[in-house]
């Protein structure tokens, strides 16, 4: 290298030897640093499956469309909406990008370690268990490798660390008028987070969808309650070897009405009244979004309406007042609701089941 202008070379071995090890300390110390900071910032991410369900990922069978964003705009509308489960194969987000990196194993325990959340070991969103309060770095560190508490909280964490202020609803659904962005107090953004194995069992609510951050997950949707039952405290794995393989009754193991392992970047859209359960492959984290009003008349809008009926006829009752008019009128028009949604024409969704006859499992 050529001296500097103004600059005087030493001379001699001597100076020769001095700029030698200055350069070699400036090097060392340099790599040093290097070494230090790539160290802490890569850290270590995510955990991927266990090698026999590696394959889950890319191999498995999918009776989910997937869509690119082009199609995705063509057809979500008129042929998904409210009507059936599709994936959005979404590239070019610029928000999902940026949470994708801030939800990095190593920037995530950095940022907001220190963060409380709870936890609960089937939680699903009508009737939650116990809640366990712990650390994200806590909870991340100690992941349960099967039946484990699960992280999926109604809003709390998103909302403390501001991870979900520049969240917008996603394309599709954002011109329906039943989702409110972050920046609304009625629109929360939740985060799903466990390993392998985890997830939420069956359970069905209004019109959402879920976008997969890191990891992969599988999922299982029935158009109409699944045949052979479930039970709350069973995870989706206990469902498929126990039921969906044939045994318990053989009429009742119906094949799924979908099925399909989302992977990383994509949105899967779940429409109201589907029953579904997931289950994470590998460490996996996701976020949901939820829409602030049922269809009006749906069989879920009439079930949930039902519910909350009955759930105040019943405070009257603990209360001896079920004899009351009141009580009585509540009790009879719940009554009514039920019979309503088991009365709407439920054929197609009969037929959807019935046409998938694939009793694809991971076992």
């Amino acid at each position: 290298m050529a001296p500097r202008p103004g600059s005087k070379r030493s001379g001699g071995k001597e100076g020769t030897a001095t700029s030698q090890m200055l350069n070699g300390a400036v090097v060392l110390g340099a790599g040093l640093l290097a070494g230090v900071f790539i160290n802490f910032s890569a850290g270590p991410e995510w955990r991927g499956p266990p090698p026999e369900r590696a394959a889950l990922v890319n191999e498995s069978i999918c009776t989910i469309e997937r869509l690119n964003e082009t199609e995705w705009e063509a057809r979500f509308t008129n042929e998904f909406y409210l009507q059936k489960p599709a994936i959005l194969q979404w590239s070019s987000s610029e928000v999902l990008e940026t949470l994708r990196a801030r939800t990095q194993r190593s920037v995530l325990l950095r940022e907001h370690g220190n963060v409380q959340v709870n936890l609960d070991r089937f939680r699903n969103l009508w009737q939650p268990g116990s809640l366990t309060k712990t650390s994200l770095l806590e909870y991340v560190e100690s992941i349960p490798p099967v039946h484990g508490e699960y992280l999926f909280d109604t809003g709390e964490f998103l909302k403390a660390t501001g991870l979900d202020h520049e969240w917008r609803t996603a394309p599709g659904l954002v011109n329906t008028g039943r989702y409110r962005d972050s920046t609304d107090p009625s629109g929360i953004i939740t985060i799903a987070l466990g390993g392998d194995k985890q997830g939420i069992p069956f359970h069905w609510h209004g019109d959402a969808y879920s976008v997969q951050l890191h990891g992969a997950k599988l999922w299982v949707l029935f158009a109409q309650t699944p045949s052979s039952g479930f039970l709350l405290s069973e995870t989706l794995e206990q469902w498929l070897t126990s039921r969906q393989n044939l045994k318990v009754d053989a009429d009742l193991a119906v094949p799924s009405s979908y099925q399909c392992v989302q992977r990383p970047g994509e949105l899967l859209y779940v429409p109201e009244g589907f029953w579904h359960a997931t289950s994470c492959v590998g460490d996996a984290v996701a976020i949901t979004q939820h829409s602030v009003e049922n269809v009006h008349g749906s069989v879920y809008d009439l079930y949930h309406n039902a519910s909350n009926l009955l759930a105040e006829w019943m405070d009257l009752a603990k209360r001896r007042f079920h004899t009351r008019p009141a009580a009585k009128q509540k009790l009879a028009s719940a009554t009514g609701l039920l019979k309503s949604a088991l009365s709407l024409d439920r054929s197609e969704e009969r037929r959807v089941g019935k046409e998938c006859r694939s009793r694809w499992s991971p076992y």
